[in-house]
């Protein structure tokens, strides 16, 4: 693809979100991205009553503290089939998302909606999405999506609403894309996360 930048993916820093004591799913992570020769570095979670807003703050932390290109897992992943050690990133990507999820946001409700994602197709390699509430695997592409991801985070936690609908609702002012199939997937939510948007 012309002004295209190519990466290894393994060349890419890799944060992974995980709670003190979470030993169980630390060592189920590691396994995962040892099998693929994936270095990362354990980014200490917000323990919080409630586990989305600990979710929504530790992204939040972790978001202040990056740089253009960084990729930001969650500490319940596993991979597919479909996994590509090299990536390919357009020109004006601000982020992509190497994990999908079957819930989308739509306007003015507080939480995400199983079967509404929209998608187009962006490439051969690359779906474009508008509204999905996905967070467990999130390339980092440009500086102003990381800061708009901050200030909408910011907002939800201040309104309770789930920091991925804020994430969601703002996906359709970025170029935001995904692989036409996920290359991770919550090991939990096979259902909701391992699967194909194409519309």
């Amino acid at each position: 693809m012309e002004n295209s930048v190519n990466l290894n993916l393994s060349s890419i820093p890799t944060r992974l979100i995980n709670l003190e004591g979470a030993n169980e799913r630390l060592n189920k992570s590691r396994e995962v991205l040892a099998d693929i020769g994936q270095p990362f570095e354990r980014f200490e979670g917000v323990r919080h009553e409630v586990g989305v807003v600990g979710c929504g703050m530790s992204h939040l932390k972790l978001l202040t503290d990056i740089n253009p290109i960084t990729l930001i897992l969650e500490d319940d992943i596993d991979i597919t089939e479909d996994i590509n050690k090299k990536i390919i990133i357009p020109k004006g990507t601000d982020a992509i998302y190497l994990g999908v999820s079957n819930h989308g946001y739509i306007r003015n409700q507080n939480y995400g909606f199983r079967g509404t994602v929209l998608a187009t197709v962006y490439s051969k390699d690359y779906l474009r999405v508008f509204n999905m509430c996905s967070t467990h695997s999130i390339l980092y592409v440009s500086d102003r999506y990381i800061k708009a991801s901050i200030s909408v985070i910011t907002s939800c936690l201040q309104q309770g609403v789930a920091f991925d609908v804020g994430l969601a609702s703002i996906h359709r002012h970025f170029n935001i894309l995904t692989p036409v199939n996920p290359w991770f997937y919550q090991s939990g939510q096979p259902k909701e996360t391992n699967l194909s948007l194409m519309p």
